[in-house]
């Protein structure tokens, strides 16, 4: 069950990087185009 909650945690982490890495990249490509 820990391990469980643990993958839970670690894949709710991914998501969030996954979903601030969309918001920037537009931010990122517009700065240094």
């Amino acid at each position: 069950m820990l391990q469980y909650s643990g993958y839970l945690k670690y894949r709710c982490h991914l998501f969030d990087m996954e979903n601030n890495m969309r918001e920037y990249i537009p931010l990122v490509l517009f700065i240094f185009s």
